[in-house]
Order: C-alpha cells, then sequence, then structure tokens
C-alpha cells in the first residue's frame, strides 16, 4: 500500500464515476488527481489523463477532452505499458464518433503519425 497517495485515490474515484457513467463525477475527481499526484510518475499520470479525457469526452467537453489527450499522447510517447496502451486505445476510441470535429481529428492524426513512426522501428 506504499503507494497509495491522495492523488491515486482521487484518481481510482474518478475511475469509479467514469466506469458508473458519472462524467461529471469523473472529471471533478481526475482534476484533484492531476493536482495531488507526483510530478514524476509519469504512467499512473497518464493512466488517469486517459481516464480524464475519456470524462471530458463523455461529458461534451470536447476540447477539453482533446487538450488532455495531447497531453496523454505527450507521455505516450516515452512509456512503454501494455496497461496504459490499452487506456490511450480507449480514449481514441471515443474520439472515433467525433472524428468531424478539428480538435478531435488534430488527436486522431497524432495518434496515426505515432503509430506509424513506431511501427518503422
Amino acid at each position: 500500500m506504499y503507494w497509495i497517495n491522495e492523488g491515486e485515490i482521487h484518481g481510482q474515484a474518478g475511475s469509479c464515476y467514469l466506469d458508473l457513467g458519472d462524467a461529471r463525477g469523473a472529471v471533478a475527481s481526475f482534476t484533484k488527481a492531476r493536482k495531488a499526484l507526483n510530478p514524476a510518475d509519469h504512467r499512473t499520470r497518464g493512466l488517469f489523463l486517459s481516464r480524464a479525457a475519456t470524462a471530458h469526452i463523455e461529458q461534451g467537453d470536447l476540447e477539453a477532452g482533446c487538450t488532455t489527450g495531447h497531453e496523454v499522447l505527450d507521455l505516450a510517447e516515452n512509456l512503454q505499458s501494455a496497461r496504459f496502451d490499452s487506456h490511450v486505445t480507449s480514449m481514441i476510441q471515443q474520439l472515433r464518433p467525433v472524428a468531424h470535429s478539428p480538435y478531435a481529428q488534430d488527436v486522431l492524426e497524432r495518434r496515426a503519425t505515432m503509430a506509424t513512426a513506431g511501427s518503422r522501428t
């Protein structure tokens, strides 16, 4: 239980709210988590940010969701984690129905570019 801290608690609460369909509660908890998480804990930050992006999108705040999505992709450029990759994939899937939006297009195109670049290595 050494890894449990205030940021982790808020992040887990946000995930629970999101799983229960309460996007507003999720956004509030993920906002608290962001403030309390250790900035050096990139993987946990990425996990919760990807869920926060999804919560914003589900809440109808596409701009905030995509802004957070870009933060997630910033972290994804340097993280190697199957769990994190799964979260990123879920976040991207949430954007597909709104792909006509310029905000969503930016995130989707960036992710596609990252995937193409990664497949060349």
